[in-house]
């Protein structure tokens, strides 16, 4: 539970891997493998792809393959949903995302 849920676990590095502007999936695994080396339930063999790694759970080991986990778990907004609030009548809803819009197209160049 510590590996998956805890203060440096699985699922909190995954998010913060989302909130860097170029997150990625071997990024994750990587990060994931040097926390936890000496974890007895992470499963770590020579010959993963960059994107791989293993859990040794309660019933059984099981391999994941993290490809497009970051893509996945990223929160973003619909398209047309940021294009809507973009044109708004409302000059701080129209400011704010057209701030946010920009900011999002920097951080995807």
């Amino acid at each position: 539970l510590h590996l998956l849920e805890g203060r440096m676990g699985i699922i909190t590095s995954l998010n913060e891997e989302c909130k860097r502007p170029k997150g990625n999936d071997p990024a994750f695994v990587y990060r994931i493998k040097t926390m936890h080396t000496d974890s007895k339930h992470l499963i770590q063999t020579p010959l993963d792809l960059p994107t791989q790694f293993g859990i040794r759970h309660f019933a059984g080991p099981v391999s994941y393959d993290a490809s497009n986990f970051v893509e996945r778990n990223t929160d973003k907004l619909p398209h047309d949903l940021m294009e809507c609030a973009c044109k708004s009548t409302n000059k701080t809803i129209r400011k704010e995302f057209q701030s946010l819009s920009l900011s999002v197209q920097d951080a995807m160049a």
